[in-house]
């Protein structure tokens, strides 16, 4: 069930920068303008921007958002670290009979998506310069 995780993880990942564009790394907050010349750092907007563009990802790629919370809540959360490898956190405890195999279906029929919407993992809507 991890290692599924984990591919689909992958998997938006690649294709994420090809539709909703790329973001700061490091970048935490919006600087807005409450008012002219007083600036303040948004977190919270951010966030929101966040959400917005996952969202956003999820819908250009056909996925249906229920479904895919619903994934979430059982397999958690994949973060990937710059040594290639990852740490999931969050996995629903206990596990119950059947919520591997519908994380394990879940992952196989939404990575089969993807490639179908894109065409490719490597080169979403055939172009390798998102990357």
């Amino acid at each position: 069930m991890e290692y599924a995780a984990a591919g689909l993880s992958w998997a938006l990942l690649r294709v994420k920068t090809a539709v909703v564009g790329r973001k700061q790394y490091f970048a935490r907050a919006f600087i807005i303008e409450e008012r002219p010349g007083k600036q303040k750092a948004s977190s919270d907007i951010y966030r929101a921007f966040q959400r917005m563009q996952e969202t956003l990802l999820y819908i250009a790629l056909g996925m249906n958002y229920n479904e895919y919370m619903r994934y979430r809540k059982i397999a958690g959360n994949i973060e990937f670290n710059s040594g290639g490898g990852y740490s999931h956190l969050g996995m629903k405890d206990p596990l119950e009979a059947n919520d591997g195999e519908l994380v394990i279906a879940y992952c196989i029929d939404a990575i089969i998506q993807i490639e179908s919407r894109t065409g490719s993992l490597d080169k979403p809507f055939g172009s390798d310069n998102w990357f």
